[in-house]
């Protein structure tokens, strides 16, 4: 006679046991249950701990800061968008000075940062780009 394993699983609800043990929000558990005691999970977002956590940029699992690894998918932690030997570009034009590591350039601006990355910088790279500006 085969036995069933599952047949002595404990299936009454515990007193005070929320309906599901899964948060709706993240698909993670609420608590863990060992034995009698029970383990609520303190919420990442907790002011004390908020300090010292971190969003994993691939599947947004809250690390540790200074982790190499998510702890969830494995991946690094500190992907950068930039590539390693790229530095940035310092543009002036009327008078102003642009930087590409800043934020909100404008889009001509971008434009012309990005044909000196890919083409380098030339006379021809320059008024290929004046041409294309004043059909903006």
């Amino acid at each position: 006679m085969a036995i069933d394993r599952f047949q002595r699983l404990n299936t009454r609800k515990l007193k005070g046991a929320s309906p599901s043990p899964v948060s709706k929000n993240s698909k993670r558990f609420v608590h863990l249950e060992i034995g009698s005691v029970r383990h609520h999970f303190v919420k990442a977002s907790a002011p004390t701990r908020a300090a010292h956590l971190c969003k994993c940029p691939h599947c947004q699992q809250v690390n540790e800061k200074g982790r190499d690894l998510c702890w969830a998918c494995f991946q690094k932690m500190n992907v950068s968008t930039k590539k390693v030997n790229e530095q940035p570009i310092e543009v002036s034009f009327q008078g102003k000075i642009y930087r590409s590591d800043q934020a909100n350039l404008p889009y001509d601006i971008r434009a012309l940062m990005k044909m000196i990355r890919t083409q380098g910088y030339s006379g021809q790279v320059i008024e290929k780009w004046k041409k294309w500006r004043k059909t903006l």
